[in-house]
């Protein structure tokens, strides 16, 4: 209501990627003119909100904020040139880099991030493969699968969880089709070759939503 509508602190440039851990409200504080960002908190009052740690200098944006498993992952972008993955349990002494990431050829959304069996599954690049299959828990991060194999890149996209499994697009050379993975390189496989003898573009295929263990996705130009 317009009664209970009022600010509660003074916040510099722009916020972003708000969500929630413990019944505390966890954002990104930006500062873009000088580089900087920081995770902040806040209980709902002026006196509750402070800055929890600070990302430091060079930073350009911090992206793919979730909660997993009562912890927040959230990758910090340095100017596109690494990317680096961090944890927080909401505390300063609780809040670490994971793993840092070159950026290769193309673009991945970082961002596109699905929780599966307690850990954080997402798009990664270290230089030899290409953009692939990534997991991490709180202290480590290793890549699931090479799906195209050598340097270049399936480019993994959509990433959905559907509890046991996430379900994903990528290119494994025969164009851009469905994949599921349980985070290991054996689970990890393609669901259906939707259009065989072709190739398309991974844009062809979206997945949306996870429901009770089913994927709900569209697939455009199939053909019955």
């Amino acid at each position: 209501t317009r009664a209970t509508t009022h600010p509660y602190a003074a916040v510099p440039d722009s916020f972003s990627g708000f969500l929630t851990l413990r019944h505390r409200l966890y954002f990104v504080m930006s500062r873009p003119r000088s580089q900087r960002a920081a995770l902040w908190e806040t209980n709902g009052s002026h006196r509750g909100t402070h800055q929890v740690v600070s990302m430091g200098p060079n930073v350009s944006s911090i992206e793919g904020m979730t909660v997993i498993n009562h912890r927040i992952y959230y990758f910090v972008n340095h100017n596109a040139k690494t990317f680096a993955l961090w944890v927080s349990d909401g505390t300063a002494a609780g809040t670490q880099p994971i793993h840092t990431f070159e950026v290769g050829q193309g673009y991945v959304d970082m961002g596109l991030t699905a929780a599966l069996h307690g850990r954080i599954v997402f798009p990664g690049y270290d230089g030899r493969h290409g953009y692939e299959l990534w997991t991490a828990n709180t202290k480590s991060a290793w890549m699931v699968k090479d799906i195209l194999r050598g340097p270049s890149s399936s480019y993994p996209s959509g990433l959905i969880s559907t509890g046991r499994r996430v379900v994903l697009t990528a290119n494994d050379g025969r164009g851009g089709e469905v994949w599921s993975t349980d985070g290991t390189a054996k689970g990890t496989r393609m669901v259906r070759n939707f259009f065989p003898g072709q190739s398309p573009q991974q844009s062809d295929i979206s997945v949306y939503a996870g429901f009770v263990g089913y994927a709900f996705m569209t697939v455009e130009g199939l053909r019955h």
